[in-house]
């Protein structure tokens, strides 16, 4: 298991408190999301959120207090990255309360803007050669007694970032003797995986969506690598998660 530390849900907020000017810009960039919201003009509305964003990526100060514990994270995960990179990815995951595809999902729910609290795991990025997502409960049909997974190639960030294409899918029954069955081929184009294989740290996301009556936050909020993570084209063709190894390459 990688190492890894919590920014609790009030750390957004409290850091927020502490920088008075980027709290009122915040307070007049979300106002003006709500009028090109009512304007019905989407464009408009996109925009009104990306300057939302750029206030507290670009201009939110850091807490004297929050310095030290980002410093401790940064030394016990490597000593790979800075404080300032490090607070600049917290940043990037506390501004993504506001992308798109998460304000609508709140307004379509009904969530007011002030019930909704954002928390950030830093951990140690695990060069993965391949990620997957379990559910030991069937979603699709409810079947307790049969799991649904998915895998896709590097990090699991086009797994679970709502990036195009879909993952490797399989069900299978809890129960002894029964075959997994394959449900969907992989078709993802890309993959991602750590910078030239060093050591970096991954703010992930997390929210209290989940804890909210009537909706679902997972998957709605943005994680981020301190160093930008390598991006390749995959060729299925080569790739065991869809060629059987011993067939590629059977004994004399």
């Amino acid at each position: 298991m990688p190492g890894s530390c919590a920014i609790p849900f009030s750390g957004f907020d409290r850091a927020l408190r502490a920088d008075p000017t980027t709290l009122d810009k915040v307070a007049l960039a979300s106002a003006a999301v709500a009028i090109a919201d009512d304007s019905g003009d989407f464009r408009l509305r996109r925009d009104a959120l990306e300057v939302l964003r750029d206030v507290i990526v670009i201009q939110m100060k850091m807490p004297p207090e929050l310095g030290p514990y980002l410093a401790a994270a940064a030394a016990a995960y490597g000593g790979s990255v800075t404080v300032p990179s490090l607070y600049a990815a917290v940043k990037r995951v506390w501004a993504s309360k506001w992308n798109e595809r998460a304000y609508l999902s709140r307004k379509a729910s009904g969530v007011e803007e002030e019930e909704l609290h954002m928390a950030t795991l830093l951990m140690e990025l695990v060069p993965a050669e391949m990620a997957f997502v379990l559910h030991t409960c069937n979603p699709l049909n409810g079947d307790r007694n049969e799991v649904f997974g998915e895998v896709c190639l590097g990090l699991g960030e086009s797994l679970v970032g709502n990036e195009p294409g879909s993952a490797m899918s399989f069900t299978a029954r809890k129960e002894k003797g029964f075959p997994s069955t394959i449900r969907s081929l992989p078709s993802k184009p890309v993959s991602h995986h750590p910078p030239g294989g060093k050591t970096t740290i991954i703010a992930r996301s997390d929210s209290n969506g989940e804890d909210l009556e009537g909706f679902a936050g997972a998957g709605l909020y943005d994680s981020v690598t301190v160093d930008p993570t390598e991006t390749r084209v995959i060729d299925y063709s080569k790739e065991w998660l869809v060629w059987d190894a011993v067939t590629l390459n059977p004994k004399p």
